[in-house]
């Protein structure tokens, strides 16, 4: 979100699932993909698909034409266009309202408000330790076929207001599409 004067104050982003992602089989998430390249719907890294509002065409039909169900991801693609769009000018206007400060300060308030809602709630909960486990789907994949082992260690620490979630007792990647980077798992 660009001000008046051209300064950057906040950024928008929408996160959606979309019919078609063009995987190298006709379905929307390929759980047994070894990799991205298996998966097969690579077009570019990171391309700009609008300059100045204005659609750059001919990603968009190189996205089209990678896709059997074009259309739909058209309809995907507008709204996910017309909710970052919203997000913007309703960011604009409060911004011209309240001034871009106040707006940062009441981030910062909210933020602040949360987390010391979720400290003084961990700080009720009996101390204790649980261990889950559960099996996911099997895959037809070796080494997932009868389904992967996933276990969570959890400790409530009331005095200190945390709560440790250990994932370590868990079996490496597997050669499928439901591994989880560090970064996602963290």
């Amino acid at each position: 979100v660009i001000d008046a004067e051209g300064r950057h104050q906040f950024s928008v982003l929408v996160k959606a699932h979309v019919a078609d992602c063009g995987n190298s089989v006709p379905i929307s998430y390929f759980s047994v993909a070894r990799d991205v390249y298996h998966e097969g719907a690579l077009l570019f890294d990171c391309a700009k698909v609008e300059d100045q509002y204005d659609r750059v065409e001919d990603v968009l039909r190189m996205c089209k034409l990678r896709l059997r169900a074009p259309e739909m991801w058209w309809g995907d693609y507008l709204a996910m266009s017309g909710a970052i769009r919203t997000a913007e000018h309703e960011l604009l206007e409060l911004g011209a309202e309240y001034g871009w400060q106040a707006l940062r300060e009441y981030v910062n308030a909210w933020f602040d408000y949360s987390e010391e809602a979720m400290d003084r709630a961990i700080r009720t909960l009996p101390a204790g330790i649980a261990v889950g486990r559960t099996t996911h789907d099997p895959l037809p994949v070796s080494g997932v076929a009868e389904g992967v082992p996933i276990s969570a260690k959890v400790e409530i620490l009331p005095n200190e207001g945390m709560i440790l979630v250990d994932m370590s007792d868990n079996p490496d990647c597997v050669p499928a599409g439901i591994n989880c980077s560090e970064a996602t798992a963290l």
